[in-house]
């Protein structure tokens, strides 16, 4: 997929009219020969989407993004000038982007797309693929690719190379990731993945990843995070994926206390569904020896998000044991 973006395309989505004098023919400065404008003058091919390619007459300076996608770009410089979708709340993203610097074009699955045209962005980013975002329905997205191109969030591959992927797109939006400050970024996150590395070391520890609701345990096999832990040095446990639909696998209450592991794990905080009166969460063996950490599936792909998430939790496993 190959998508051009010019003036004439902005207009046409915008409504605005263009002069005879617009759309007449482009001549070298002797009036003889057409100017040659099929070279973009910034183009970018999406590192997991190869065959979208995005082509700008210029270099992109206005950005719309959703609230995710707006947390990795700021943590790289790109600050968007309107956010939308979820994760308005969320800590990692309130952390790395005030959002209130930008227009504020919806929340949840709602956008105010006369809010969008005017803004005239560039580009759109968030979560999705190159058919647009993912929570919006098909002719949402139609109207959203008609006034910007959009750029998918990388989340497809494993946590580095999404994180590294990010980065190239947000170097396509003007981030330098030869900056002083990026380079602090990816250094403590190869710092805080040798904490953890460093805290279970020799400790053969079993973490059953995953995310309690109220109905169920949800379980993270084949997660980028669950796959990071396993290349630090932990065994992952928990229900296979499922090979279709929802990715999660699913632990029926009732198999918790008996399902083998040395770590749980539960959401953070402010996302966490009331445990306390569940007996079934509080009978597992890692519950009652207190070795359970949080996690969050939603966490921003970016070096800050993940070297201080890594680093809390190295914290957690220094004191953690295997249990009988």
């Amino acid at each position: 997929m190959r998508v051009t973006r010019s003036f004439l395309s902005v207009a046409l989505a915008l409504g605005l009219g263009l002069s005879a004098a617009s759309c007449s023919s482009d001549k070298n400065a002797e009036g003889d020969t057409p100017k040659d404008n099929t070279q973009a003058a910034a183009s970018f091919t999406h590192p997991q989407y190869e065959d979208l390619t995005i082509n700008l007459d210029e270099a992109p300076k206005r950005v719309v993004a959703d609230f995710y996608a707006a947390g990795v770009l700021a943590s790289y410089g790109i600050e968007p000038v309107g956010v939308f979708g979820w994760g308005s709340d969320s800590e990692d993203v309130l952390s790395a982007f005030d959002i209130n610097k930008a227009e504020i074009l919806g929340k949840g699955n709602e956008i105010n797309v006369e809010k969008l045209v005017d803004l005239q962005p560039d580009v759109i980013v968030g979560h999705g693929s190159p058919e647009g975002w993912s929570w919006f329905k098909e002719d949402l997205n139609k109207q959203l690719l008609d006034v910007a191109p959009f750029i998918p969030l990388a989340t497809t591959k494993s946590v580095e190379t999404n994180i590294d992927d990010n980065l190239k797109i947000a170097a396509f939006l003007g981030a330098d990731p030869e900056s002083t400050e990026i380079k602090k970024s990816k250094e403590a996150f190869e710092t805080a993945k040798t904490h953890v590395k460093d805290a279970v070391e020799g400790k053969d520890l079993e973490v059953l990843l995953g995310a309690p609701a109220e109905e169920v345990y949800y379980t993270a096999q084949g997660f980028p995070q669950n796959d990071l832990f396993e290349e630090l040095g932990m065994k992952t446990v928990g229900k296979p994926r499922p090979a279709e639909g929802n990715p999660w696998g699913q632990l029926a209450w009732e198999e918790f206390p008996e399902f083998k592991a040395d770590v749980v794990t539960t959401l953070p905080e402010s996302s966490a569904p009331d445990l306390s009166q569940n007996a079934l969460w509080s009978a597992h063996p890692a519950v009652k020896a207190n070795q359970v950490f949080a996690w969050d599936q939603k966490l921003i792909y970016s070096y800050d998000a993940y070297a201080d998430w890594l680093d809390a939790t190295a914290k957690d496993l220094t004191t953690y044991q295997k249990l009988k």
